[in-house]
């Protein structure tokens, strides 16, 4: 991208980041801008708008938990949420190491062969994980089995569900909220809390740069960032009755 079209990408996202701002604090988090260059305009803006998104997923998870549980978080590069809600029994789980960011026990695992844990635990969480699986609902059900009190877990918001071959890391499944409730309900997994998180919003005049989305096939993010994202508080539903 020529510096010009930069300029004007990052005046659009800040804008939008701007609009859906939300009330943020200082977390804290090792490691959190290791993957940005904090000189660059570009890189700011996608750091608020992940601290936005960190601090709405504490806040979701915070209202349910008041006291240190056994976690098992599939998907950690940092410890953030271990440290904040988990016991020192809790267990972070990825496919690559990521143990120098995290002050609690770590393992690796490639959990697209299934989770080979033999131990229980209180809750999971599952942070902007599950759409690069490639046998997501799966490993959702075995989190469950796993996790007496029920899993926490964000996945994108999209308005259609994408699929894609994509064996590199990247997205394979992205899920509306009408498909994913669907495929939750077949397995008879309650939705005990939902919420809706915008990282941007757009407004009458970055509304006219979507065109540029749409036109890459991507009509739910803004020059590659995802406008919103879904948050869940999920349970097998023998376990507990739902809400929603």
């Amino acid at each position: 991208m020529s510096k010009f079209k930069q300029k004007i990408s990052d005046f659009i996202l800040r804008r939008a980041e701007k609009k859906a701002h939300y009330k943020t604090t200082d977390l804290s988090i090792t490691g959190f801008d290791d993957n940005y260059d904090i000189k660059s305009p570009h890189d700011q803006i996608l750091l608020d708008a992940q601290m936005s998104f960190y601090n709405q997923r504490y806040d979701f998870v915070k209202t349910h938990l008041q006291k240190p549980v056994k976690i098992l978080e599939i998907g950690d590069v940092n410890g953030f949420n271990i440290a904040r809600f988990g016991t020192d029994e809790s267990l972070s789980v990825n496919f690559m190491d990521f143990s120098r960011n995290i002050k609690n026990k770590f393992k690796v695992m490639n959990v697209n062969n299934g989770l080979v844990l033999d131990e229980t635990f209180d809750y999971g969480m599952m942070f902007e994980t599950l759409e690069h699986l490639h046998n997501p609902i799966l490993i959702l059900n075995q989190i469950l089995d796993k996790c007496e009190g029920g899993l926490f877990l964000s996945i994108p918001y999209v308005k259609k569900t994408n699929v894609r071959l994509n064996m590199d890391g990247g997205h394979v499944f992205e899920f509306s909220p009408d498909d994913f409730k669907r495929i939750i309900d077949f397995y008879d997994i309650s939705i005990m809390d939902y919420k809706e998180c915008n990282v941007l919003k757009t407004d009458l005049l970055t509304k006219s740069f979507k065109l540029h989305s749409i036109l890459n096939g991507e009509p739910d993010s803004l020059f590659g960032i995802f406008e919103k994202f879904q948050l869940y508080y999920l349970k097998k539903a023998n376990k507990k009755q739902s809400f929603l």
